[in-house]
């Protein structure tokens, strides 16, 4: 009886870090023309720098361009975002498209 408890437990905390090990991994740091060929809903993180910054009434829309290309990012307002034209900043997010564009869904950005 206590062998099944000891594989019911060890199997539980098996599954437990199977299913939050993606939360808890970091991200690797990669740039904008390799972001371009990730399959949708990727995971990222880049460095760039901002071009342009449009607001809309529900979002933040972003151009931002590293050294190897550039790529339009949309933010979904919570709040008044302070940023500024060519500020070097790290963003987290996803991979999204737009009439047939690759761009970063943004879930965190980083000064």
């Amino acid at each position: 009886m206590s062998l099944i408890k000891i594989s019911l437990t060890i199997s539980f905390i098996g599954l437990f870090i199977i299913l939050t090990l993606p939360y808890i991994q970091p991200t690797k740091t990669i740039t904008i023309s390799e972001i371009k060929n990730l399959p949708l809903d990727t995971k990222i993180k880049t460095i760039a720098t901002i071009t342009s910054i449009k607001e809309t009434t529900g979002l933040y829309i972003l151009n931002l361009k590293d050294s190897t290309d550039s790529i339009q990012a949309i933010i979904f307002k919570k709040s008044n975002l302070t940023l500024q034209k060519t500020q070097l900043i790290e963003i987290h997010g996803k991979t999204t498209s737009y009439k047939n564009q690759t761009q970063i869904q943004v879930s965190l950005i980083k000064k």
